[in-house]
């Protein structure tokens, strides 16, 4: 079993046959003003837990609390994660 840890969320599809657990993020949701000039294209997920073939991808979009609320409309989490083997 292999883990992945990847700040971007990309290529899937490739990573797909190298791990069974990929993990990767900050996207920051696509918050405004970010989604008026990143192109979702870029990216494979912005939030969420996604299957790959036999691969679990799991993208946090982050925190961000300080300051001004400049992730509107996103919403700020941390993930936890249980992996248990067998």
């Amino acid at each position: 079993n292999r883990i992945i840890l990847q700040h971007v969320p990309k290529q899937f599809d490739y990573l797909e046959n190298q791990c069974n657990i990929l993990m990767c993020g900050h996207t920051h949701g696509y918050a405004m003003p970010f989604n008026a000039v990143i192109n979702p294209s870029i990216q494979d997920s912005t939030e969420g837990l996604e299957q790959q073939g036999k691969m679990s991808a799991i993208t946090t979009s982050g925190v961000s609390a300080w300051g001004i609320r400049f992730k509107w409309p996103s919403h700020n989490e941390v993930v936890k994660i249980n992996v248990t083997y067998n």
